[in-house]
């Protein structure tokens, strides 16, 4: 148990994800839905490949803090541990104790506004139906901040009917 909440070797010397995340870690862990969206931003903005697969975590409340550091990992409990993985690059990054981490567990409005911000990341995914599911969330909570990543979404997008479907969209925006 005790080699279980020690820090992995891999993990000693934090990605550029962790060391933003670690910038922001009092936000993360007790998000609220007024103070959360600057965080956001500067997560979006960043340019990190990972961020949205943090995010998604994040909004399906699996991103774990570990108590010993205040790191966070992409974790999945298993049994009386978590199993976790490095938010820089998804490799295993061992184990920890459950009690020795702390799961992150946005409430409904940071979840919502995690969700605007994954919207961005969709809208370009190689998977159609992710794209799509990006559309169909915009079109459920339009947003001005959005139209943007929309619009610069339109110019690659390879399947004509989504390219009609994000045309129309802005079209609707625009109005």
């Amino acid at each position: 148990l005790l080699l279980l909440s020690m820090p992995a070797t891999a993990q000693d010397t934090p990605g550029p994800v962790q060391t933003l995340l670690q910038t922001y870690a009092d936000d993360i862990a007790k998000p609220s839905r007024r103070t959360i969206q600057p965080v956001l931003d500067e997560l979006t903005s960043s340019g990190l490949s990972t961020i949205p697969d943090f995010l998604e975590a994040w909004e399906d409340k699996g991103i774990v803090q570990r108590d010993a550091d205040g790191l966070f990992f992409l974790g999945k409990r298993d049994g009386d541990v978590y199993v976790l993985r490095s938010v820089d690059d998804g490799n295993d990054a061992g184990a920890v104790a459950r009690r020795a981490a702390s799961v992150m567990k946005p409430n409904a409005g940071v979840r919502r506004l995690i969700g605007t911000a994954l919207v961005q990341f969709q809208l370009n995914d190689p998977d159609p139906a992710r794209r799509l599911s990006a559309l169909d969330s915009l079109s459920r909570r339009p947003s001005a901040d959005l139209l943007e990543p929309l619009r610069a979404s339109i110019e690659n997008e390879p399947d004509p009917a989504i390219r009609a479907r994000k045309i129309a969209m802005m079209r609707c925006r625009m109005r």
